[in-house]
């Protein structure tokens, strides 16, 4: 029977097809397995699991167990020299802070894995631009946010056939549409972002409209 490094490495693939085809269940049992079985005699390989683990964790709605893998494989995979695998972890954490209302901590992180990252204007920067704006629009709207909305609305339709771009940007807008009591607006916007985000943004429109959520 495979054991140690070469079972981690077999499980972790594994897990990592099922992320990819949507099965997040099957995904984490896979990934903590190879955790489990993996030596520590290759820290790169610890890493890109815990790497791995954080968002499965984010989308199975635990935020504080996707903080501490992302943060373990941070420290991990620097001290590997692994740059890129960094970037994500480090990213990852950025958005995970956003969502908690630490949007100084959050923008620093999402600066700081596009700095590791190079800043190359591809369709990762605008992910990015995304997650900082999405920051921005917490403290309210003003025409400073709408500036940059517009000008990432423009960038991202380089991009039309990449979903996490186009979700992200969808979400940005309904969210923005309700800052403004634009429900319609919101729930139209609503309709081209991930179920998660629909669902929240149909709940708060039905609230806007007096109905119970």
């Amino acid at each position: 029977a495979w054991r140690g490094d070469l079972a981690a490495r077999t499980l972790h693939l594994l897990g990592m097809l099922a992320c990819e085809r949507g099965a997040w269940t099957a995904g984490g049992t896979a990934l903590r397995a190879a955790l489990r079985h993996a030596t520590g005699e290759n820290p790169r390989l610890l890493g890109e699991i815990h790497n791995d683990l954080g968002p499965v964790a984010i989308m199975s709605e635990r935020p504080v167990a996707a903080d501490r893998h992302l943060m373990l494989a941070e420290t991990l995979l620097e001290r590997c020299g692994s740059r890129r695998a960094v970037t994500v972890a480090r990213f990852n954490r950025g958005v995970l802070a956003i969502d908690r209302c630490d949007w100084q901590i959050g923008c620093e992180l999402v600066l700081a894995s596009r700095a590791l990252r190079g800043a190359t204007r591809d369709a990762m920067f605008w992910v990015e631009e995304l997650e900082l704006a999405r920051a921005e629009l917490a403290c309210g709207p003003s025409a400073g946010f709408d500036r940059r909305l517009a000008e990432v609305r423009a960038a991202v339709a380089s991009y039309p056939d990449h979903a996490i771009v186009q979700e992200a940007l969808a979400a940005l807008e309904a969210h923005r549409a309700l800052a403004d009591g634009n429900l319609d607006a919101a729930r139209a916007a609503a309709a081209r972002t991930d179920e998660g985000e629909r669902l929240l943004v149909e709940a708060v429109v039905r609230a806007g409209g007096g109905t119970m959520p």
